[in-house]
């Protein structure tokens, strides 16, 4: 788990990188609160079955 400061700066890393480079990536976590932020396309997986997908679950 990243403290809230390097969290922060790799958002902000991610967020740039998509921006400059006009690219998709996916983005694993358990943070939900992290992953509505960040992502526009969210898929809940459970034991390696999709439970869930949509624009921001």
């Amino acid at each position: 788990m990243l403290d809230v400061i390097t969290q922060a700066q790799m958002v902000r890393l991610l967020r740039e990188y998509q921006a400059d480079h006009d690219t998709a990536y996916i983005f694993i976590t358990h943070n939900r609160t992290l992953c509505d932020s960040l992502c526009s396309r969210v898929y809940h997986v459970e034991q390696g079955i999709v439970e869930e997908e949509g624009v921001k679950l």
